[in-house]
Parts: structure tokens; sequence; C-alpha cells
């Protein structure tokens, strides 16, 4: 009895490790699952403690907060999403030993240093330009749509998360770099440990009485973790190597970047009307305390998102390398297979969350109703899941350094953030989240036939 007891445990990590690679998970994509796994737990627990710790006015004003500092796509204008796809194509052609270059062409060595040097004076200008104008910008938002609220409240908050969010913004692109040079695992540790430490700091400060000095707390320890860690690894020996090589070759920013760059900076800026509207409107025309509602709904709905986007967003150098070597066989087997795996998990994770917040509600859990309604959740999880295969379409062409969805961004930013303006001052959040499921739907269905069409066109053209 003893001897099969024994052997059955033994076969249960092999089992469990055959499910693992069935759903898709390598490596890379338990690093960055694994941070976003950490950060919805602890968002869950996050959320309690603001249940708790802050007051529903407070809640309003920890949401708006993100809302306006997702601004910053206004200021990095895409080329961070665009930074780990260029760097791909050129790292395709280098050979590393460790954190060695060992051969390759020159021209596309001295390519990859100077996009690097490239990058570090961009962010820094970027960066010092978003500290002023959105610090300055939010204290002009929140005195007029909330002039009865205490400054003492959320002005010295206010400064400490835009200087954490501009320092953040210039790291950003240092750990888009180093995935494009092929250490997805390693920056993706970096970041799970980023989400790590983001709860604790966040939990201890609400604990002992820091209000809404969370958010700027949590952001700086955010980034002095990242720091370190790069610092104190062999990260930092590969940005050493590629800032060290001499430039003989340099990417062209008119010619080569900025063709790209400016309609993927139209796209995302696209997407702010798409995904951050909501709460600065709800803010100015419902109240800080719907406002914090609709915050957090969407807390917990783009935290399923962010998870299951890890199987697409832990593929782009992948996908980028195929690309660069015309493998397309290979490289379509491969999406496929990671577009299923992500429709199935972020379904999921979508009814299941819905059915918590359903029972929570049913036997008057207060929790339940820092949510919005049951409907107006609904409208929102539709919207998402097909917003995460419209994405992944995205992905898929970007990867060949093309923006052809630029059309359908700007339109949907417009249709989208009129919506958003006209059903939620007139409906509030149930009418705004109605029509933004029906927007998304329709403009996912665009998107997949852009991604039909561009696909067998591309590679025709390049067999």
């Amino acid at each position: 009895m003893w001897k099969n007891i024994k052997k059955y445990f033994t076969l249960i990590p092999s089992q469990i490790i055959e499910l693992l690679h069935k759903i898709g998970i390598d490596k890379s994509i338990a690093y960055s699952s694994g941070s976003r796994i950490v950060n919805a737990s602890a968002g869950i627990f996050t959320i309690l403690f603001i249940s708790i710790y802050l007051s529903k006015e407070e809640q309003g004003f920890y949401y708006t907060f993100g809302s306006i500092v997702a601004l910053q796509v206004f200021f990095e204008l895409g080329l961070t999403n665009i930074l780990t796809q260029f760097i791909a194509h050129e790292n395709a052609h280098i050979i590393w030993d460790g954190e060695r270059i060992c051969s390759g062409d020159q021209l596309h060595i001295s390519r990859l240093a100077h996009l690097l040097r490239f990058t570090k004076k961009w962010y820094l200008i970027v960066s010092i330009s978003f500290l002023l104008l959105i610090l300055s910008g939010g204290i002009w938002f929140f005195q007029k749509y909330s002039p009865a609220a205490d400054l003492h409240l959320w002005f010295i908050p206010w400064i400490l998360v835009t200087t954490a969010a501009s320092a953040n913004l210039f790291l950003t692109p240092i750990l888009a770099i180093l995935s494009g040079v092929n250490r997805v695992k390693e920056t993706s540790r970096v970041v799970f440990y980023q989400q790590l430490i983001m709860p604790f700091a966040i939990w201890f400060t609400l604990i002992a009485g820091g209000g809404l000095y969370v958010v700027g707390i949590g952001y700086w320890c955010s980034f002095v973790v990242g720091v370190a860690m790069i610092r104190c690894s062999k990260l930092w020996r590969i940005l050493r190597e590629i800032n060290n090589i001499e430039i003989s070759d340099r990417v062209s920013y008119k010619t080569e970047i900025f063709p790209y760059q400016w309609k993927i900076a139209l796209s995302w800026a696209s997407g702010y009307f798409v995904f951050q509207l909501f709460n600065p409107v709800l803010f100015a025309t419902s109240g800080a305390v719907v406002a914090g509602q609709m915050g957090m709904t969407l807390a917990a709905v783009n935290g399923i998102a962010s998870f299951s986007s890890s199987w697409i967003s832990t593929k782009v150098p992948t996908f980028s390398g195929l690309i660069a070597l015309r493998d397309y066989v290979k490289l379509d087997r491969l999406f496929n297979i990671t577009m299923k795996q992500l429709g199935v998990i972020c379904s999921i994770m979508l009814l299941f969350f819905w059915i918590v917040i359903a029972t929570l509600r049913y036997w008057d859990v207060p929790l339940a109703f820092r949510f919005l309604d049951l409907l107006s959740i609904a409208f929102l999880e539709i919207a998402i899941l097909a917003n995460q295969y419209g994405n992944g379409w995205a992905t898929y062409l970007r990867c060949h350094k093309q923006e052809p969805l630029l059309v359908n961004s700007i339109v949907g930013a417009v249709t989208c953030g009129l919506s958003t303006l006209f059903l939620g001052k007139y409906f509030g959040a149930l009418g705004m989240t109605c029509g933004y499921a029906i927007l998304r739907v329709v403009l996912t269905c665009w998107n997949y036939q852009v991604y039909k069409q561009k696909k067998s066109k591309w590679h025709t053209l390049n067999n």
C-alpha cells in the first residue's frame, strides 16, 4: 500500500507540469503572470483595506489619481511599446554568451547600442515634462471639480504620486530594452518583485493612517526595488555591454522610428479615451463616490485582463524574432495556441469575479457595494474580453513593425470618448458601461478583419 501511495504522490508534480504546459505557462509567463497573480491577490486585500481605512470620497480620489497619471501616454508617444520590437529585430542577428556579445553583424550591434542611448535621452526629457505638466494639471482639476474637499486631503499626496510616476516612467523603457534582447524571464522577475513590494507598502501606510499617501508611497517603493534589482543583477552588465559599444551605424529616428511611432502614439493616446476617461468624467459629473466605485471595479477587471495578457505580451520578442527570420509557419502556430489559452483564462476569471460580487451582494456584504452594480460589471467584462482579443491581433501585427490599426484606434477613441462623456453625464455609470461594451464588440470585429487581411498580404509578399 505504501508503494502505491508513494507512486501516486510522485506523479503529482509531473501532472502539474503537464497541465501548466498545456495552458502555455513557461518561465517567462510564470514570472510575468506571477507578478500579476501577486498583484491581483494583493489587490483583493487592498480593496478590503481601502474599504476599511479610506472614506468613499477618498476612494474616488485614489482611483482618479491613477486615471490622471495614465496621461503619460501623451508624453512617451508609444515609444515604450515599440522598443521591444525594434530591439528584438536587431537582436535576432546577434549571438550572446551570457552577458557578453560573442558574435553578430556589426551593423546590428551598433544599431542596438544607439537605440539604448537614444532611449535614455528621450525619456529624460519626457519624464521631466510629464512631472511639470501633470502635477499642475492635476492640481487644477481637483480644485475645480472637488472644491469642497480639504486641500490637505489630496495636495501633498498628489505631489508624491506625480514625482514617483515620473521616476517610474524613466525606468519602464529600460525594462523594454532588456526584454528585446531576450531577457524576458529576468525582466519579468523584476516586475514580479516590484508588484510584490507595492501592496505591503500600501497596507502598512493605510494601517498607519497615511490616507491618500498610499498611492505615491507604493509607486516609489516599486521604483526603488526595480532600480536595485537591475543594478545588482546581470541585467546591469548587459546594459553596460550595450552602452559601451562604439556606434558606427545608427537607427534613424526620422525615417525608421517616427513613421511607425506616430501611428502607435495615436493608437495609445486613443486608448486613454477608451480606458481611462471613466473615472475623471464620473468624478466631475457624479462625484467622488461613484468615481470610486468605477475605479474599484476597473481595478478588478483590469487586473484580470493584465494577468491573462501575460500569455501574449511575453511572446513579443519571440514573435518579432520569427518575423525577422520569416518563419511564418512557426509564428502562426505559436500565436494561435497563445490566443486560445488567453481567451479561456480570461473568460473563466471574469465569470468567477461576477459570481463572487453577486454572492456578496445577495448577503448584503458592505464591501460589494464599493463596486458598481452587477449589470454595469457585466457590461465592463464583455468589453474587457473583446478587447483582449483585439489586443492580441494588434500585437501580432505590430510585431511586423507596422501599425495598420491606426484608423480603428482613432475611431474607437472618438466614439468611446463621446459615448463616455454623453452617457456618463446623462445616464451615469450604467449608461457609460453599456455604450462601452457595444462599441468594444463592434471595434474588435473590425480589428479581426484587418488582422486577417494584413497577415495574408504581408506573408504572401515576403515569401
